[in-house]
């Protein structure tokens, strides 16, 4: 969008990226997972649209749906860091350009499949009759990094 985010436009911004979060854009039977805004063209943001991408974010999480921002200028970042937008989002998901944010996106993705790799590692060449792992959530969906600790048993794990 290469306009203010604010009252006059917001639900139509929300109405369209909903829409587009469920897939009604593209052909891909695949499930969405992330939208990055690109919002080089935003020039102001007011209360409600503040208040917009708040509600938006949390159908989006709700949805299993990571948003991000690319490009954002400088007085629109301090609004949504001032709004503490950025805070919930998370900080790691305000990149300085969409291909920074697509980088990030196959990261944490290699990041998921390498512990993934880890566990089959173990799974495939230890015997013991349980074990406990720790691993570093990277999902994106969650607000916060989070470590999860679980127990698998049984033998040739």
């Amino acid at each position: 969008m290469d306009a203010p985010l604010f009252f006059a436009n917001c639900s139509y911004f929300k109405k369209v990226v909903i829409q587009a979060s469920y897939g009604e854009f593209h052909t891909d039977s695949a499930p969405i997972k992330f939208i990055i805004f690109d919002t080089s063209g935003w020039s102001n943001i007011d209360l409600t649209g503040l208040q917009m991408l708040n509600d938006l974010h949390e159908e989006l999480v709700g949805s299993n749906i990571q948003l991000a921002f690319a490009n954002t200028k400088g007085p629109i970042r301090d609004r949504l860091s001032r709004a503490k937008f950025v805070e919930k989002l998370g900080e790691r998901f305000m990149h300085i350009s969409i291909d920074d944010a697509i980088n990030s996106i196959k990261h944490r993705r290699n990041s998921i499949l390498d512990e993934i790799d880890i566990l089959r590692y173990y799974r495939k060449n230890m015997t013991i009759s349980s074990m406990t792992m720790d691993i570093s959530t990277v999902n994106p969906i969650w607000e916060t990094e989070q470590r999860t600790s679980f127990e698998i048993e049984g033998s040739g794990i």
